[in-house]
């Protein structure tokens, strides 16, 4: 036994652990020379010189592949390089399965270097991912009520445009209360229905009124009929969808009326509420079109509409003040004037009744 290895067996006596009395006889040939050993030592050194180091980085987890295509499994460099009339150079006669997958690889890497999203050791946040995991506008989200002061509108094909015949002047245009059509009248006499879907809205039926010039036109409650009125004309017609034809109804001579250029139908189907001359506004049976009673207000009435129940009626006109009647009573339950009103042009009433939206000229 040389020197060397009497010293080494001297350090076991040292209190020095297993592990490093093994680097240090590695060491120990390294420097002074023991044959193969230390070719085996050099070529495939041991697991223990790594035992016990600790350099405080976590050894990455290799992760699994999040999706693979089985058609880069049968991609050949040969023939995708002679399909494309280029060389082989530096292609192997055999290329390995993976060959394929390295070139594009190493090519990516030249050209755009290795982005930090793809490397496997990233962290990644919370808020990455939740980022990533959902499509739309991330700037701002679409609120389910309507915002203050802006109104969220989108242009869409025009009810009509299947027709164009209704006038120059289009006066008149309702929607169905149960069905998704809708109504158009216009100076030209004619009233069209139209199906509404927003993109083609298809042509339904057009009624034409002889030399009657539409100024207003309504669906009845039930949505059976349609009402047309005139400024030109004291008489009105009703026109029947389900019969399909039109019924003249002239105006009664108690009401001194002149036109229909102005008219509501209540939402209950019971009464009709017209707008007449000096103030007064008159109201019809909607059923037999009779005339049932007059209500007066000071100036010309100009608007006028019903609440959701019908149980009052809302007019507003010349005098710049807004009337607010009883329907079963027909009296006058409260006024107030609108501020800034000229004269009103426009009133409507929301289906809470706890707004009232009026319009004016001036």
């Amino acid at each position: 036994m040389d020197s060397r290895s009497h010293k080494g067996k001297k350090r076991k006596n040292k209190g020095l652990t297993t592990s490093e009395e093994l680097e240090l006889e590695r060491l120990e040939n390294l420097v002074f020379g023991r044959g193969k050993s230390v070719l085996k030592h050099a070529e495939n050194p041991t697991s223990v010189d790594d035992e016990g180091i600790d350099d405080g980085k976590p050894t990455p987890k290799l992760l699994k592949t999040a999706w693979d295509d089985p058609d880069d499994s049968n991609l050949n460099v040969g023939e995708a390089l002679a399909a494309q009339g280029r060389p082989k150079m530096g292609v192997p006669a055999k290329p390995s399965d993976n060959y394929q997958n390295s070139v594009l690889k190493k090519r990516f890497e030249v050209r755009m270097g290795n982005p930090e999203w793809a490397r496997l050791d990233k962290k990644v946040k919370s808020e990455d991912i939740d980022l990533l995991q959902r499509c739309g506008n991330f700037i701002k989200q679409e609120s389910t009520t309507l915002s203050k002061g802006i109104l969220d509108i989108k242009k869409l094909k025009n009810l009509n445009k299947a027709t164009g015949r209704e006038g120059p002047y289009i006066n008149s245009v309702q929607f169905h209360r149960t069905s998704t059509v809708a109504l158009v009248a216009g100076t030209a006499g004619k009233a069209s229905i139209f199906q509404v879907d927003g993109t083609s809205n298809p042509h339904l039926q057009t009624v034409q009124f002889a030399q009657f010039p539409i100024r207003c036109a309504r669906f009845t409650a039930d949505g059976n009929q349609f009402i047309v009125g005139s400024q030109h004309h004291s008489h009105y017609f009703v026109y029947d969808m389900i019969e399909g034809k039109s019924i003249r109804v002239q105006a009664h001579h108690a009401t001194e009326q002149t036109n229909m250029k102005n008219f509501e139908v209540s939402p209950d189907g019971k009464l009709v509420a017209v707008c007449g001359r000096f103030g007064n506004i008159h109201l019809l049976n909607a059923r037999t079109k009779e005339w049932v009673g007059t209500l007066k207000m000071n100036g010309e009435v100009k608007a006028l509409c019903f609440n959701a129940s019908s149980s009052q009626l809302w007019t507003h006109g010349d005098g710049g003040e807004v009337y607010v009647w009883d329907t079963g009573s027909r009296k006058c339950l409260h006024r107030f004037a609108d501020d800034g009103c000229l004269q009103g042009r426009s009133v409507s009433v929301s289906p809470s009744g706890q707004l009232v939206a009026c319009g004016s000229t001036a």
